[in-house]
């Protein structure tokens, strides 16, 4: 007991130093950006003004930099992200209406207030590359300044953009791109992994007054007769997502450690009891990777659901063999481990992203092993006549994962660790390679 006891701190030491050493990041000097953006709801289209402070942070000299435009990707039916629709066999995008797609129109460009050339990177309509009239030497910056419009695409091709009551915004702004051994520029191919720096945020952004805003930054709220003007603030802060919806759907709820802002909150569950499961889950991951460096935590359905984990808690609820509670808690620790990890985590997603995968699915088997070793994988159905005499209705939750995984072995549907995220199949980069992931972490826990 003391053996695994004393494998076990070393692993969670482990990972408090690469916590750590990502953090160091930080000490260098942040980008800035200021947006002033108005929405017309009429024709769904924004108008933003933008200003980006860029430190150049490498020990290379720069005559270009290059700026991810991700809400150029529904420009037309030739995108990255428009042939990855087809690759996934999803057509929607492909016979959509014009009407329905979203593209950035860019008006004006400048560095240091002087024109330069920019131009999209060939076949990467979501990638701008900017010409430096001078170049930018090591630990100086530049001011770039934009002005553009854009127009935001139905949600029903990725969650975000028009929804049916409001919007949804996410990756809807010029961000620079991180220069590491070269520029690390990457299309939007749906999969939320864009990479990007932190930078100190400050929004100010007009809607009409019907709407409820809510975001991961902190806000205030200025109201006139038609519009209200909502100012963001945020520093050391990557991913800017905002939800402007005519139905208040996000819950406040403060925890010992945190504000949690979600809209995960079922009406079955009372807020007490979700605050005290919130506050559990909290304690467990901080124990592993360190206190979460901000003081609100923002977790929304559409983007921590859309490329996570489908497993048996999604099945109709007269089929669902777990309580509502149970299943409740397990669903948030989930995406509570999925937002706090995009939140603190500075790596290149597509490249690496068994990481961050490894790192939550070994979290979830520790949280299970910990709190709920006996619950089998087919629950109340374990018991049940015909069923209780096969070796699968002994399995743990635990044991999914090495069951899931051999199996695809075995069926030789199993893809490399290395193999890029956007080189992997869907079912290996939602459910296989994260439990193999997962099941390494774990492995390393007892070598």
């Amino acid at each position: 007991m003391q053996r695994v006891f004393y494998y076990n701190m070393n692993l969670k030491k482990a990972l408090l130093y690469f916590f750590l050493f990502s953090c160091k990041i930080l000490l260098s000097q942040t980008n800035a950006i200021k947006i002033n953006a108005t929405l017309n709801d009429e024709t769904h289209k924004l108008k933003v003004l933008q200003e980006i402070t860029f430190f150049n942070n490498s020990e290379k000299t720069l005559n270009n930099i290059h700026l991810h435009n991700w809400a150029n990707s529904f420009a037309n039916k030739n995108t990255p992200l428009a042939k990855r629709f087809l690759d996934d066999y999803k057509n929607k995008f492909y016979f959509s209406k014009e009407k329905e797609r979203g593209n950035t129109i860019v008006h004006n460009l400048q560095v240091n207030y002087q024109k330069v050339d920019y131009n999209e990177v060939i076949n990467h309509q979501d990638i701008l590359k900017i010409e430096l009239n001078k170049p930018l030497q090591p630990k100086d910056s530049v001011i770039i300044t934009a002005y553009y419009t854009v127009k935001l695409p139905n949600s029903k091709f990725t969650r975000y953009g028009k929804t049916k009551n409001g919007y949804h915004l996410r990756y809807w702004h010029l961000t620079p791109a991180v220069y590491q051994k070269g520029w690390q520029t990457m299309s939007n191919l749906n999969l939320d992994d864009l990479y990007m720096d932190v930078a100190n945020y400050d929004i100010d952004i007009s809607v009409p007054a019907k709407y409820f805003v809510e975001s991961n930054l902190r806000n205030t709220v200025t109201k006139n007769n038609k519009n209200k003007i909502i100012s963001f603030t945020g520093n050391n802060t990557k991913d800017v997502i905002i939800s402007i919806d005519s139905i208040q759907k996000f819950t406040s709820l403060k925890t010992k450690k945190v504000v949690v802002k979600t809209d995960l909150i079922e009406e079955f569950l009372d807020h007490r009891v979700a605050t005290d499961i919130i506050d559990k889950e909290l304690d467990f991951i901080e124990d592993f990777l360190g206190k979460y460096p901000n003081d609100e935590l923002f977790i929304d359905n559409n983007s921590v659901g859309k490329n996570s984990l489908h497993d048996i808690y999604g099945l109709p609820k007269w089929l669902k063999p777990f309580p509502e509670n149970f299943r409740w808690e397990m669903r948030f620790f989930n995406s509570l481990t999925i937002k706090y990890l995009d939140d603190v985590l500075l790596f290149n997603k597509r490249k690496d992203y068994w990481l961050k995968d490894g790192i939550q699915t070994f979290l979830m088997m520790e949280y299970v092993k910990k709190y709920y070793p006996d619950v089998t994988i087919l629950g109340k159905y374990s018991k049940y006549w015909g069923i209780k005499s096969y070796n699968i209705s002994k399995l743990k939750q635990n044991d999914k994962y090495q069951f899931v995984y051999q199996f695809s072995a075995r069926k030789f549907f199993d893809q490399a660790l290395n193999v890029r995220a956007d080189s992997l199949s869907n079912f290996n980069r939602k459910v296989v390679s994260k439990y193999k992931a997962g099941l390494g972490f774990r492995y390393l826990q007892d070598f």
